[in-house]
């Protein structure tokens, strides 16, 4: 266990191969009991707008005979992303990753994870619990139940939106106020103080502690330390 935290430790000390480094680690930690809360984080922050289910529909809206097989459920630039939400849904659906093409006057690739169209909402529906599941563990944290929601909360968290902008700083772009607020309940029950700024082109969350930092990414990659 100390080997592992001064791994961690260093790791933040680096730069940017260092940041590679704990990436990876993050995207092999083995999923757990927490797989669909990490997969609801990335499914809040990278669902494609075409295929949120209207108020009208609902979970229930069934998709025709003659549509796509496959429905996107998120569209993520970066391949460790994809393959680990691929992995975090191997319970709930067979996950697949595509690759459409760019749109036009665009040269950016993008990576889109996509689920039996027929199970589709029903995913949706799961994820969405996982989500309220999460928010009730850290808003009560009785006896620490809250801990390793916590820590999966972050590990997603700190996959999708990386270290920045100092090696003892934390700033995540989140893309949804609702991720933010999470993060930062999740920091708390971890003992982390972190806060959220929304005046720089959408909503951060910030740790600048560098003590605070090691506690997170200790949290994060080693699940063990926090069950």
């Amino acid at each position: 266990m100390t080997a592992s935290l001064t791994l961690h430790s260093t790791l933040i000390r680096r730069g940017d191969p260092a940041t590679d480094s704990l990436r990876r680690a993050l995207a092999e930690v083995p999923t757990g009991e927490y797989a669909l809360l990490e997969a609801a984080i990335a499914w809040r922050n990278f669902r494609p707008a075409q295929t949120r289910p209207s108020r009208r529909g609902g979970a229930r809206a069934q998709t025709p005979p003659t549509g796509p097989r496959y429905l996107p459920l998120a569209e993520v630039d970066d391949e460790q992303v994809a393959a680990r939400l691929c992995r975090l849904l191997s319970e709930l659906a067979w996950a697949v990753v595509t690759r459409p093409e760019p749109e036009p006057g665009s040269t950016r690739r993008r990576l889109r994870v996509e689920v039996p169209a027929p199970v589709y909402h029903l995913v949706v529906r799961a994820l969405s619990g996982a989500l309220r599941h999460a928010r009730r563990e850290l808003d009560a944290d009785v006896a620490g139940s809250g801990a390793g929601v916590a820590a999966a909360t972050w590990r997603m968290g700190l996959l999708i939106g990386g270290l920045g902008p100092s090696r003892d700083a934390i700033c995540l772009r989140t893309g949804a106020s609702g991720t933010a607020d999470l993060l930062v309940s999740a920091a708390a029950v971890l003992g982390v103080s972190a806060t959220v700024d929304e005046e720089r082109g959408g909503p951060a969350v910030l740790v600048c502690q560098a003590g605070d930092v090691r506690r997170l990414l200790n949290a994060a990659v080693t699940p063990a330390l926090v069950r």
